[in-house]
């Protein structure tokens, strides 16, 4: 799922790059019209579109911007024109700026529906997988695929991917320990009296390698979540230091985008901080009794 993603991330950029001098004005408009269908489409199937609408309002915000600064390249412009749009651009480069900056966010969206019905598509195969598994002790699967769709719907799809990724894990483990104990009931039938020391020794061997596995495996993603909540961090307040410079020193983007940036980064920060504690101390205890 991450390498198709960073195929398409690579894909996109390239595109962007070769097309950043031959991109027109319809190209952007047909763009936006794009993107918007998308934005519905996303509403409409009920997915979470905070992230769309936000990107929206930036390519939008970038083609007024895109539209004023061809205003200032063209020859046919009047002087009220230029005027317009060189107090719209009074604080921004516009030099650089072209219709294809506005494909830019507009192809992250589309990239970002991709991705959605990706994991929705994971979601509902995953559901189906346990539903055919009801004999097994599916439980703590269950409650990863609730806690994994939870994520979705808050647009939160690195947190729903890995907790796909634990419940797969679960429910396989379980079918490892149901083939293995179908197994050896059924050679017991014509053996058991016969070999019943080594049999019960098999038992107890094959109990305490999935006990430790399963611990082990439980411990190494608790680790990897701290590992990639503490870099989202960092990511999170670097964004959040680049819109208040977009804003306030370099004025790129408006009060409104910049309000729901900031709501937004402000908000996962603060899930950030009151989760990561708990998961620290869960690590630090599973150390304290290993030590034990």
């Amino acid at each position: 799922m991450k390498n198709k993603l960073a195929l398409i991330l690579v894909l996109l950029i390239s595109i962007n790059i070769a097309l950043a001098e031959n991109t027109t004005r319809p190209d952007a408009v047909n763009a936006l019209d794009d993107s918007e269908i998308i934005l519905q489409d996303m509403e409409g199937n009920g997915f979470s579109i905070i992230y769309m609408v936000d990107k929206l309002m930036e390519a939008k915000n970038v083609f007024e911007q895109v539209e004023y600064a061809e205003i200032l390249r063209s020859g046919d412009s009047t002087s009220k024109q230029k005027r317009e749009a060189e107090l719209a651009l009074r604080l921004i480069n516009w030099v650089d700026l072209h219709y294809s900056d506005v494909l830019v966010h507009t192809n992250e969206m589309g990239l970002r529906k991709w991705q959605a019905y990706e994991i929705y598509d994971q979601l509902t195969a995953l559901e189906l997988n346990i539903g055919a598994n009801k004999k097994l002790d599916v439980m703590g699967a269950k409650n990863l695929l609730e806690q994994a769709e939870e994520a979705f719907y808050e647009d939160r799809y690195d947190d729903s991917l890995t907790l796909i990724e634990q419940s797969k894990i679960e429910l396989e483990s379980q079918k490892k320990q149901s083939a293995a104990f179908f197994s050896m009931q059924k050679n017991a039938k014509n053996s058991i009296q016969r070999y019943w020391i080594p049999i019960l020794l098999s038992i107890l061997i094959l109990a305490a390698i999935s006990f430790f596995s399963s611990k082990q495996v439980r411990k190494g993603l608790l680790k990897r979540k701290i590992k990639r909540m503490k870099i989202e961090k960092e990511v999170l307040t670097g964004l959040l230091k680049d819109t208040q410079i977009e804003r306030f020193k370099k004025n790129k983007i408006s009060g409104l985008v910049y309000n729901i940036r900031v709501e937004k980064y402000k908000t996962r920060l603060n899930e950030i901080k009151e989760e990561l504690p708990v998961l620290e101390n869960k690590i630090k205890k599973k150390l304290k009794t290993k030590k034990k």
